[in-house]
Formats: structure tokens, C-alpha cells, sequence
């Protein structure tokens, strides 16, 4: 089986339904050799991760028809690598794909020749992405324990790396903390050298 990430249009669903989500896509899809695993809810999109043979998506997809509509059917695969996975994972990060976004910029950190500095900074919008995932399940308490660990990350970050203004992750990272309030932002671009 392959692995996808599965985006619904999002009829006016909120975090809170995640899970009732999820039941009920494995319900719709139940005839169908598939794994979900999990449901995400983000603004404009329901998230579903799935595994199933690659022929059997469009079907996968029609069956989920009662959720939302199809938005894109994304098959997971080996992402970048350096600047150009910090570019991936802020574009995921920014259409509230934050489960994609970790993982291209996974492939930034494991990159990274500086190991401490630099590696602390990928690491950082990382945990922020992580968070936001569970933001979309619901799971503020999760998610804000996770920002107070990016929050360190980024302390003492620069305020630009790999095209990202780490500066204003920074800043969205601390109002997060300070409000007790998660909710999605946007990465911006560095104006400067990274």
C-alpha cells in the first residue's frame, strides 16, 4: 500500500470533529483494503493520512463524498532536501498542511551543517508545524506544550534562515504562549540574507 495525504473541502468542520471524522471515514471506506489513520481539520480542508494501493484512491475518494469533496490526493514520498525543503515546508506550513510541512522540513534539519544553531532553528518551525497538527485535532494542551518547546528552539535562532522569517515565528510562537491560545499563521518570507 502507499501512503497519501487525502484533502476534502472542508464543509464547515472545526478541530473538535477530528475524531469524529476519522470514525466516520473509516465507515464510508470500510469495503476498501485501506488504513486511516488519522483526521485533521484545518480552515478551507479536512486532512485524512491513508495508505492504500495507489488504484484504489479515486474510489477511496468518491467514498468519502459525504465528508467533502476531493481537494488533492497527495502520494508521500522522500521530500527535499537544505533550502529548498525550508521552501516545501513553509508552502505546506502556509496552506495549513502542517503534517506535510514537518515532514518536508524534516529533510531542511537533516541537512543542516551548523549543528547546533541552525539545527535548533529548522528544528524550532519543525515543533511549530507539530503543534499546529495537534491544533487541528483539538489538542491545545498538546499543542501549547509543544510551542513552549519550539519557543526555546528559537530563542536564540536568527532572525532569518533558509528563506523563512524566523523572527516572526518567533513572534507568533510567543503570542501563542502569552494568549494560551493556538491558532494557524502564516510563515513570511526573510527580507534579508539567511
Amino acid at each position: 500500500m502507499d501512503r497519501f495525504m487525502v484533502h476534502l473541502e472542508n464543509r464547515g468542520h472545526a478541530p473538535p470533529e477530528a475524531r469524529a471524522l476519522l470514525a466516520r471515514s473509516r465507515e464510508l471506506t470500510a469495503g476498501l483494503d485501506r488504513t486511516i489513520r488519522d483526521a485533521r481539520v484545518a480552515t478551507s480542508h479536512v486532512e485524512l493520512d491513508v495508505s492504500v494501493d495507489r488504484s484504489q484512491v479515486g474510489r477511496l475518494v468518491a467514498l468519502l463524498g459525504p465528508i467533502g469533496g476531493p481537494v488533492r490526493s497527495r502520494l508521500l514520498e522522500e521530500g527535499t532536501a537544505g533550502d529548498d525543503a525550508m521552501a516545501e515546508g513553509a508552502a505546506h506550513f502556509n496552506a495549513e498542511r502542517f503534517w506535510e510541512s514537518h515532514e518536508a522540513l524534516e529533510g531542511a534539519w537533516a541537512a543542516c551543517a551548523n549543528p547546533s544553531v541552525e539545527r535548533d532553528t529548522v528544528q524550532g518551525v519543525i515543533l511549530a508545524a507539530a503543534a499546529l497538527v495537534h491544533h487541528q485535532k483539538a489538542e491545545d494542551g498538546i499543542a501549547l506544550s509543544i510551542l513552549a518547546r519550539a519557543a526555546r528552539k528559537l530563542a536564540a535562532a536568527p532572525d532569518a534562515h533558509g528563506g523563512i522569517d524566523i523572527a516572526a515565528v518567533r513572534s507568533e510562537v510567543g503570542l501563542m504562549l502569552s494568549s494560551r491560545r493556538v491558532r494557524p499563521f502564516l510563515i513570511r518570507p526573510s527580507t534579508g540574507r539567511s
